[in-house]
């Protein structure tokens, strides 16, 4: 039976985004991101293949669906947040 796995996200205290019922801090650690999900936070999100290996990043926006990967079993991991003055 298929396991469904959650965004790992590291809280810390500050304000914080909601995305599909889920809290995240300005600060969080976003990843595990499946293709098609909802992106909590806009910025470069880096593609981890199903072994770990890393692959190119991804530019998408606060409340855009992630992009498909080009392979079964990759995730998306929130690598560089834009910065907004």
């Amino acid at each position: 039976m298929p396991v469904a796995i959650a965004p790992v996200v590291a809280k810390t205290r500050s304000p914080t985004l909601s995305s599909a019922g889920m809290e995240y801090s300005m600060t969080a650690k976003i990843r595990n991101l499946k293709p098609g999900q909802e992106a909590p936070a806009s910025g470069q999100y880096q593609i981890i293949g199903p072994r770990g290996g890393e692959g190119p990043e991804r530019t998408v926006t606060r409340g855009e669906l992630v992009p498909p990967t080009p392979a079964a079993g990759s995730r998306y991991n929130l690598v560089d947040r834009t910065r907004t003055h």
